[in-house]
């Protein structure tokens, strides 16, 4: 809690509440960005700046404060039973905050100089922020002083404008031409995160941008730890062109590693799985589809390795609703995102790995069974990740959920996303 002097208060009190779906990510982001702010000012602010207090009780509340607060209904209960006249609640990553909780946040500006400000990246198409950035209404509610929607893109960086870093840490010029270049301009990834809109189109997406999203999310704070009992190393591999071999390691629902590398020669793609695989165990599997194929008799045959071999258009367990095998093993990662049950730590190549994942459609083949359809440029570091989930799901495909598998175009995409 900062407890900051009565001069830069107003009458009647003043408090500033900052609401995030994460506690500790508030202490290391908002929280430590005021303190820099505090100790470097140039003029000393005054007030009682502390390190670790946020939960100071009731009744030793200062009249002038701010102060961090987890998305939990416990803690909005607690901001309610503090009246002043001047309140800011903020709320972070709001896209990703329980609509309760933002409902309740609402509750809580009832004076006349209250506000509430929402910040976050366009990644949910659906709860209150989605809607109140898209509502129709919002010229007039703005006429109105009722709500004010900014949006902020990465083309209007003073780095990007003026191609110089004059902001360290914001996006630059030659990092907006990497994303264009390789996402393209009609990816979600390239939307959200560049461009700073919704989506468009993102009905017949396989894995929701928010999905994967918060999937980074567990691995930054480490939430999900790795199964040491339920090890699967998987390659996607390449030959030729921009396309590059990718190797990606699971434990349990961790991934463990991601490595990337142009493979000219099949052989010694197989021989990188192999050195890759003895240095971190478990099960292997490897794309057997066309390229694929020699490093997989060469593998099984030649290095005695018990790899398993993926074949996309191999037929799916469940052949009456899944086109194939990509298609049925795809659908059950999509639900393992969804479910919240993978996390991806930061590595160099977690944005292409994002990427590929955001890049997968969902359309329908002739006989009205869901198929992935992929993007135009090859998924390797996606398809590295799907072929590892098979490895440690292939025999419960078949249990998946019938009606969750229905065609994009039949699918009620309300309810998924």
């Amino acid at each position: 809690m900062y407890s900051f002097s009565p001069k830069y208060g107003y009458d009647g009190g003043t408090i500033v509440a900052v609401f995030g779906p994460k506690f500790e990510q508030l202490q290391k982001t908002f929280w430590h960005q005021l303190q820099d702010a505090y100790h470097s000012s140039k003029y000393p602010l005054g007030g009682d700046m502390r390190s670790h207090d946020y939960y100071p009780s009731q009744k030793r509340y200062p009249r002038n404060w701010i102060s961090i607060f987890s998305g939990k209904k416990e803690d909005v209960e607690n901001l309610q039973g503090h009246h002043c006249q001047n309140l800011l609640v903020i709320v972070d990553e709001a896209s990703r905050m329980d609509p309760e909780i933002l409902e309740a946040l609402e509750s809580c500006v009832t004076s006349k100089n209250s506000r509430i400000l929402c910040a976050g990246n366009p990644l949910r198409l659906s709860g209150p922020f989605y809607e109140h950035c898209n509502d129709p209404r919002n010229d007039e509610l703005k006429a109105l002083g009722l709500r004010n929607v900014i949006h902020g893109s990465a083309l209007e960086s003073p780095n990007y404008i003026y191609d110089k870093e004059i902001f360290p840490g914001m996006a630059t010029r030659n990092w907006v031409n990497e994303q264009k270049e390789k996402y393209s301009e009609q990816s979600a990834y390239y939307q959200a995160r560049v461009l700073g809109i919704f989506p468009k189109n993102p009905e017949n997406c396989l894995i929701p941008l928010w999905a994967i999203e918060e999937a980074c999310t567990r691995g930054d704070e480490q939430a999900i730890r790795a199964d040491d009992n339920d090890r699967v190393v998987a390659m996607d591999i390449a030959r030729q062109g921009k396309d590059q071999s990718v190797i990606i390691g699971l434990a349990g629902d961790l991934v463990t590693g991601i490595r990337a590398k142009h493979t000219p020669d099949s052989i010694v793609a197989a021989d990188w799985l192999w050195t890759t695989w003895k240095d971190w165990g478990g099960k292997v599997a490897i794309d057997e589809n066309g390229l694929g194929g020699g490093p997989y008799d060469y593998l099984r045959g030649i290095k005695r390795v018990p790899v398993r071999g993926f074949i996309a258009q191999r037929a799916a367990q469940n052949n009456e609703r899944f086109a194939n095998l990509k298609a049925e093993a795809g659908w059950s990662l999509r639900k393992r995102f969804v479910d919240g049950m993978i996390a991806i730590p930061p590595s160099e190549h977690r944005d292409r790995l994002k990427a590929d994942l955001a890049a997968y459609l969902i359309d329908e083949d002739n006989r009205g069974r869901t198929k992935i359809v992929d993007p135009s440029r090859s998924p390797d570091f996606g398809d590295a990740l799907l072929i590892a989930h098979w490895c440690q799901n292939s025999s419960k495909l078949g249990q998946l959920d019938i009606e969750m598998g229905k065609s994009s175009r039949n699918a009620n995409w309300e309810t998924i996303w």
